[in-house]
């Protein structure tokens, strides 16, 4: 089981980290005012999700280490 957890970590860690860079730098902020919003929106939704799998990764981590 610890095993598993270790690689759960891995893997939720490689994801949050890759939405994470999607949100940061492929995102498109248009200068447009109305379509502004909407960017910053889909750029929260991506942060949020990345944060929400780097909690998971840091979840298993904590598994990994009790389990031991």
């Amino acid at each position: 089981m610890s095993d598993f957890a270790g690689w759960a970590a891995i893997i939720w860690a490689l994801f949050a980290a890759g939405f994470g860079i999607y949100g940061a730098f492929f995102v498109e902020v248009r200068n447009n005012q109305d379509l502004f919003i909407q960017d910053l929106q889909k750029q929260s939704r991506v942060a949020s999700l990345a944060a929400a799998l780097a909690a998971l990764s840091a979840l298993a981590q904590v598994a990994e280490r009790l389990l031991k």
